[in-house]
């Protein structure tokens, strides 16, 4: 991130259960969130081997784009019907039309990705082995408390008291790196 400081958004656990049969719709993380700024990074770190079939893909260069993708459930329904934002081209339609990455990994490696790229996941058809992976959202030090008045973000972060625009500083964002 370039970035002389490294604060905690927010942390979880993906389970894709064998023979899921749902794939994770290709999104962006940001315009979930209520965050704004550059420097951000997901870390998406698998805790069980995941062949390239079933891996989380990525459209390489998208977080370059200047483009804010209207997010989604993940059943393909808008999380918000009139955010204003653009909707997500059909990359699996069109996927000879974009840079896609992914790759075989295994426990303990780790994916890092901007907040602005877009990535998604197929379904996963094994018919034994799920696909858990732990997932991990750090900001940087050019990164503000963006809020969004009636929008549905995620996570909520309801308690927050922070102002549009201000720092992200609180218990909620422990700082986990400062450079001296």
């Amino acid at each position: 991130m370039t970035s002389e400081k490294v604060q905690l958004f927010h942390e979880h656990v993906l389970v894709k259960e064998a023979q899921t049969g749902i794939a994770t719709p290709w999104h962006q993380d940001m315009p979930y969130y209520c965050v704004d700024g550059p420097k951000t990074v997901s870390l998406w770190i698998p805790l069980d081997e995941v062949p390239r079939v079933r891996t989380l893909e990525f459209v390489s260069g998208s977080h370059q784009w200047g483009k804010s993708f209207r997010p989604q459930r993940f059943n393909g329904q808008p999380l918000n019907q009139s955010d204003g934002l653009e909707e997500i081209p059909d990359i699996n339609a069109n996927r000879n039309n974009y840079n896609i990455v992914g790759w075989d990994l295994m426990p303990g490696d780790a994916v890092a990705f901007d907040y602005r790229t877009l990535h998604g996941a197929p379904a996963n058809h094994s018919t034994s082995t799920q696909r858990r992976a732990f997932s991990l959202r750090l900001l940087g030090d050019d990164v503000r408390f963006v809020r969004k008045q009636n929008i549905v973000i995620s996570p909520p972060f309801n308690h927050v008291t922070l102002q549009h625009g201000d720092p992200l500083v609180g218990d909620e964002f422990p700082l986990l790196y400062q450079h001296n």
